[in-house]
């Protein structure tokens, strides 16, 4: 219901909206993961009807740049007024069989920041498998199981990990049902002028959380590995689940990226650093509620109900 009156509102608002966002020195970075109408675990399925129309909308609205030239203005302190750039995280192949098509088709650039452990093994990232398993496994009681398999598994070198998993995997009778992953060959067979691949590390861990040794090993390792399986040079870093703090920010610009992305939920500005630029995750919204949420509105009804929260009607 809420999302009907947001999406109503904003969709009479849009040109005002769109307006007013012009006027600041802002662009927005969009981030999906699936588009796909099969159900998943971790993320709503966006229908590929639906990614179409969220496309339509930003081409109607914004100039839709390459993630490069975003990056370009924010280093260079050029204007951001109404520029936008499209990213993609993990790896899914349904990018390639319902959002390639519909990029093509509008001409419209993205950057695909890509797991380089599932292109080479073709299996999801390994905390959606552990939700995976401990559903098959346990099914009400999933969440439990999870929060063990994921105190099991989290200390293990990645290589061990995964050979964890696959034995845990094939005692439950298989994972018929996980999602494709893209393959070394899959990433030579898009137009190199649209998409871009990016590094979103080797094994998608928290990079906070573990010492400088392994975590330049999962950058450096990424980028060489996509590079060799791509062809292409890599720029780019995603930080796993939006997780960074200075030091990784810091090693990341080490490791050879040209610039590096959180998920902030917030416009970029003019001046950000650019090893903590900010992304909008939008990937499960109604095409209606696009344009709210990527001109800041939604974010602003969020301040102010949770400023409601804190200083509620009749407080001192």
């Amino acid at each position: 219901m809420k999302r009907a009156v947001i999406g109503g509102i904003g969709a009479l608002a849009s040109p005002m909206l769109l307006a007013r966002q012009r006027e600041r020195e802002a662009g927005v970075v969009v981030l999906y993961h699936r588009v796909s109408a099969t159900a998943d675990p971790a993320y709503p399925p966006l229908e590929p009807q639906t990614f179409r129309r969220h496309c339509e909308r930003l081409k109607a609205h914004y100039d839709v740049l390459p993630l490069a030239g975003m990056v370009e203005r924010v280093k260079s302190g050029a204007s951001l007024r109404g520029c936008c750039a499209i990213t993609f995280d993990d790896g899914y192949r349904d990018f390639l069989d319902h959002a390639w098509p519909v990029l093509e088709d509008l001409a419209l650039p993205a950057t695909h920041f890509l797991v380089a452990d599932c292109v080479r093994t073709g299996k999801p990232v390994w905390h959606l498998r552990v939700l995976r398993l401990a559903r098959k496994a346990a099914g009400e009681g999933a969440a439990t199981e999870a929060t063990r398999l994921f105190k099991a598994l989290t200390p293990l070198p990645a290589d061990a990990r995964y050979s964890r998993l696959d034995a845990l995997e094939a005692e439950a009778g298989g994972d018929e049902a996980a999602p494709a992953m893209l393959t070394a060959q899959d990433l030579k067979r898009v137009s190199p002028t649209l998409i871009e691949w990016g590094s979103h590390t080797r094994s998608h861990p928290d990079l906070t959380v573990l010492d400088e040794a392994d975590a330049r090993g999962e950058l450096e390792e990424s980028r060489i590995e996509i590079e060799a399986m791509s062809g292409r040079r890599v720029r780019f870093l995603s930080y796993p689940n939006g997780a960074y703090d200075a030091a990784t920010a810091r090693l990341a610009a080490s490791c050879g990226y040209v610039a590096a992305f959180g998920v902030d939920q917030r416009e970029m500005r003019t001046g950000d650093d650019a090893f903590a630029l900010p992304r909008l995750d939008v990937g499960a919204l109604p095409a209606a509620m696009l344009l709210p949420e990527t001109t800041g509105m939604v974010e602003r009804l969020r301040r102010r109900l949770r400023g409601r929260e804190t200083h509620p009607r009749g407080a001192a």
